[in-house]
């Protein structure tokens, strides 16, 4: 669990909030929050590293 808050830290703080207060309501949300922000953390950083890699091949040219 400790691995999952470190991670959160940089990618998903602006839900942080939100998904804390629900999730005393309803712990899966929480947990589900954390996963999404995971993903979509992950997927953000494979996107921004191909569009810096195709900048700087075409500029390469």
């Amino acid at each position: 669990m400790d691995l999952l808050m470190a991670h959160i830290g940089s990618d998903g703080m602006d839900l942080f909030p939100a998904t804390m207060i629900i999730g005393f309501i309803w712990p899966e949300f929480l947990l589900l929050g954390h996963m999404e922000s995971i993903i979509y953390g992950s997927l953000s950083e494979s996107i921004e590293d191909l569009v810096a890699g195709r900048v700087a091949s075409f500029s390469a040219k």
